[in-house]
């Protein structure tokens, strides 16, 4: 018997009946199958309560095959193996707690490098073809000469280019951030008579440090404003992300 389509009893039915439509065989109307049913429940009962009892049973396996099956190990594959639903950023601290608005930066960042580093393979063909441009070599972007339709389109190039710039820009993040902590490991600590570091909120503290303060927002400012510059790029190029 066929567990897919037209089986033996539909046939048999088919053969007694006639089709579901006159004009369209067995792709007839919701209307012309409602009438073609009640035909064949009247004209020949036993092959219609078989055939309605082999849908059932083929009902019953086949959302269960796909339920505990298909659906179970889609749910493996994707969870523990190809993983290609799940983000998670090695950039991130365990253990600790991070705010929104530092997931949404390195979750972003993660699928960008995701996207360049394995479905791109390294670094895009199109930020190749414009460092050729860039030294005047032969291109793609320029194309041969007089030959508009090999040119490559602006539209093509240019959004590999702002992703090319905005991973090798998350690639020196952790550098950006040293360079922040580097600054507080050179602020100066009061001692005590005895060597013990002190609480340092003195006004005479706080004038001594506030360079290296003032220094340190500079820096954070810098970078929070980059980030941001960053994730709406992404967003504005994000059509072009696809292999």
């Amino acid at each position: 018997m066929d567990f897919y389509g037209l089986n033996y009893f539909e046939n048999k039915m088919t053969e007694k009946v006639g089709p579901i439509s006159e004009t369209h065989g067995n792709c007839g109307t919701a209307e012309e199958w409602v009438a073609w049913n009640k035909k064949c429940k009247e004209q020949c009962p036993v092959l219609y309560r078989l055939n309605r009892a082999i849908e059932d049973i083929e009902l019953f396996f086949s959302v269960r095959y796909q339920k505990y099956i298909i659906d179970a190990w889609y749910h493996v594959k994707h969870r523990f193996f190809l993983r290609s639903h799940v983000i998670k950023p090695k950039t991130l601290k365990k253990g600790c707690w991070i705010e929104t608005d530092e997931k949404i930066l390195h979750c972003l960042m993660h699928e960008l490098v995701e996207y360049i580093e394995k479905q791109r393979d390294g670094k895009p063909w199109e930020v190749t073809e414009l460092e050729k441009k860039s030294r005047g070599e032969k291109n793609s972007i320029d194309g041969e000469e007089g030959d508009e339709e090999n040119r490559l389109p602006a539209t093509q190039w240019m959004p590999m280019v702002a992703a090319w710039n905005i991973y090798l820009w998350w690639k020196n993040y952790d550098n950006r951030l040293k360079e922040i902590d580097d600054i507080y490991n050179e602020i100066p600590h009061d001692k005590s008579e005895n060597g013990e570091i002190m609480s340092g909120f003195t006004q005479e503290s706080m004038k001594l440090k506030k360079p290296y303060y003032d220094r340190i927002h500079e820096k954070e400012d810098a970078l929070e404003k980059e980030e941001e510059e960053m994730l709406i790029k992404i967003i504005e190029i994000r059509k072009s992300l696809w292999t």
